[in-house]
């Protein structure tokens, strides 16, 4: 006898069959296992991929009941252990699963539940995955078997432990539209007959729902997920049963901008379970739509304090619920910092910003830009103007440098001169373009710009005032002070840079139209 069988039910998967069979390979190198695929009507080369694998692939027609062909794969495995596994997924961590099959304590409970994350499949999108506890690892114990036609559950007896191991579902790729259209109709006709045959299916209603949700057909999701709500009551079932039902009642009714619908229910759902951050997070979006910002950021203070110890949260370990916003911590941080910044809070936008800031080689481009700005307005608000140069200097994309730039030098436009020299002296001591350009404001102010004739030459060969941020115009502002010529400076920047650098000298320099006007004649006859 086998210690593990993995049972899977395939058909037509020729495109993910290997990527989740090869994630396999080092668990049964470790684990005594036998690897069943029963194919149920497969079209492509989804066979001679499963039979490369394993000798132990057998054909079953397709019923359009998922319980029952689950089923059948049970019925061949000899193992004492059964592994659930799709073609979609792939096992990505095992670790758990050797130390609970090296473990005969382990051993005495009925079955486990790994950790499950739907991929969104988006690049650099991860945030979107959403995760669960999934229960994947039974006892064969003649008792386990799946009910249900659609959206299985597995019926065991016994207890079930948690293991940290994760299986990565890759099956809603929403850039296959094909792909995503013939699951929804699949999905939808079998939901709608079983719900014909049982109206009153709280668990198909809400199946429902999220398929129409999926599908963005939110004004059916909307309608759907109401009448789960509604079926719950009519039935005086415990809600607390039902807690997946409110989450996304309260998001379907948000992408409907039913408000204070989505309010209710969340507040409802939070009185059933306190420790479901998903709901948090989106009575915190619902109150900051309704611009009342001190419930907002008490409920994403709430959210990230649950979401950073969710190891130690009971909920943490409920099969039956589905946690979205697990990956959202940083997309709560950043609108938690917009909201400080709008009750002037500017101390506690510096702080949360910079939790962003620090994390910036794993966050979009657009992420970092946002929390640099917060940060940047909350330094010049708190007078924390000293803190700006180690972010400066911290920061590794040369985008994202100026960019902190450009905003930096707009922060700086209601400020005194003597406010900007400060940030001029901050600023001169670095070792790049924009130090040396600090440098001359710096003999500008003191009246010693004559000194600083070398470095204007030196930046003016050396930038690319096409991709440069347009506060270098001040360099030829400098140029035109000293009556120096622009050397061959008109041949390399584009008509569309020249114009906005002139409209920065003419908004931020005195005296600029004096100073053009002889400039621009000293280029009678020649090209440029």
């Amino acid at each position: 006898m086998k210690l593990l069988s993995i049972c899977m039910m395939v058909k037509d998967e020729e495109k993910n069959l290997p990527r989740c069979l090869k994630s396999l390979k080092p668990l049964m190198q470790k684990v005594d296992s036998e690897l069943i695929i029963v194919d149920t009507g497969s079209t492509d080369n989804t066979v001679n991929i499963a039979k490369s694998f394993t000798d132990r692939v057998y054909f079953h027609p397709w019923s359009d009941n998922f319980s029952e062909m689950r089923n059948i794969t049970i019925s061949y495995a000899r193992g004492e252990w059964i592994l659930i596994l799709d073609a979609d997924e792939e096992l990505v961590d095992f670790k758990d699963i050797l130390t609970f099959f090296s473990r005969k304590d382990l051993r005495k409970s009925y079955g486990a539940c790994i950790i499950y994350i739907n991929s969104s499949l988006t690049p650099g999108k991860s945030e979107n995955d959403a995760m669960l506890p999934s229960l994947r690892l039974f006892k064969n114990d003649g008792f386990f078997h799946y009910e249900q036609a659609i959206h299985e559950q597995p019926k065991f007896q016994g207890k079930i432990m948690q293991l940290k191991s994760t299986i990565r579902h890759y099956g809603y790729d929403s850039t296959d539209q094909e792909l995503m259209e013939r699951k929804f109709v699949r999905s939808s006709q079998l939901l709608l007959e079983e719900l014909n045959k049982d109206p009153d299916n709280i668990y198909y209603r809400f199946q429902l729902a999220v398929t129409y949700g999926m599908h963005q057909d939110m004004k059916d999701a909307l309608k759907e997920i109401r009448k789960a709500y509604v079926t719950i009551h009519a039935k005086k079932e415990n809600p607390a049963n039902y807690i997946y039902v409110y989450e996304r009642y309260v998001v379907y009714a948000f992408a409907n901008k039913m408000l204070e619908e989505a309010e209710k229910v969340c507040l409802e759902g939070i009185s059933l379970e306190p420790e479901y951050f998903d709901l948090y997070f989106w009575l915190a979006r619902i109150y900051e739509t309704q611009e009342k910002y001190l419930s907002a950021i008490e409920n994403f203070q709430e959210y990230l304090r649950l979401v950073r110890s969710f190891s130690r949260l009971a909920i943490a370990n409920d099969p039956r619920i589905q946690f979205y916003t697990k990956g959202k911590e940083n997309e709560a941080l950043l609108k938690l910092s917009k909201l400080y910044i709008l009750k002037e809070d500017f101390f506690s936008a510096l702080q949360t910003s910079l939790q962003l800031i620090d994390r910036a080689g794993n966050l979009e481009s657009s992420v970092i830009e946002q929390a640099l700005t917060v940060y940047i307005k909350a330094a010049f608000e708190t007078q924390e103007i000293n803190r700006l140069i180690s972010i400066y200097k911290n920061l590794e994309n040369n985008d994202l440098k100026k960019y902190f730039l450009g905003i930096l030098e707009d922060q700086q436009k209601n400020l005194s001169s003597s406010e900007r020299k400060k940030i001029n002296q901050l600023f001169s001591r670095e070792k790049d373009a924009y130090g040396m350009l600090n440098q001359i404001r710096l003999a500008y102010e003191e009246d010693k710009l004559w000194k600083s004739l070398e470095p204007l030459q030196k930046l003016v060969q050396e930038l690319d005032f096409n991709s440069e941020p347009v506060f270098y115009a001040d360099i030829f502002y400098f140029l035109m002070v000293l009556k120096q010529p622009w050397p061959d400076i008109l041949g390399r920047v584009n008509r569309e840079k020249a114009d906005t650098m002139l409209a920065y000298m003419c908004n931020s320099r005195p005296k600029v139209k004096e100073l053009v006007e002889p400039f621009v004649q000293s280029f009678s006859g020649t090209k440029d």
